[in-house]
């Protein structure tokens, strides 16, 4: 899947888990935040497509996707080493 078509479907993956993506200017690495339940993945306008995918599949791999469909190629970017990892860190 093309980077762009990735980023659009992380996005879509996000809005059905209820959370706003927000493009934002500033100095900060972006990451997802929780405020009065409410779920924000907050994205450095600035950041590279990459980067732009690295932030978002961070904060949607934190996420409970148990009982909703994810397309398999993005299940797999969420669920890879990387994103176990953190969600391990988190626990700990």
């Amino acid at each position: 899947m093309k980077a762009e078509k990735l980023l659009i479907e992380l996005e879509n993956l996000a809005e059905k888990l209820g959370l706003d993506v927000r493009y934002e200017h500033g100095d900060f690495q972006g990451d997802l935040c929780i405020i009065n339940e409410d779920g924000q993945v907050i994205i450095q306008r600035k950041a590279s497509l990459d980067k732009k995918i690295a932030v978002l599949s961070r904060g949607l791999g934190r996420m409970d996707l148990g009982n909703i469909y994810v397309l398999p190629e993005l299940r797999k970017l969420l669920e890879s080493d990387e994103m176990k990892k953190e969600k391990e860190d988190e626990s700990s």
